[in-house]
């Protein structure tokens, strides 16, 4: 099962809550949201361990710089896993 969550308006808070009332079952997450890429970090902290995989859109590309790549990288990855970090 995909959860979608498309917030074009509304704040941070307002997509925290909508992560928040994510069924508990595994799913998956697509989310389309007008989101800094600074706010990326608060959004994955909340996210349910049920979630299998999440597909995120950026409204606002000319924030992705190759260095916040990198950090969204480095979000994905498992720390515990050497080959992953490579």
């Amino acid at each position: 099962m995909t959860y979608y969550i498309k917030k074009r308006e509304g704040s941070l808070a307002e997509i925290i809550e909508e992560i928040k009332a994510i069924p508990q079952e595994e799913t998956d997450l697509c989310l389309n949201a007008n989101i800094r890429f600074a706010e990326l970090s608060e959004i994955l902290i909340q996210l349910p361990s049920s979630i299998g995989s999440l597909d995120i859109s950026f409204n606002r590309l000319n924030e992705l710089s190759a260095e916040n790549l990198i950090l969204l990288y480095r979000h994905s990855t498992n720390y515990n896993d050497p080959q992953s970090m490579l």
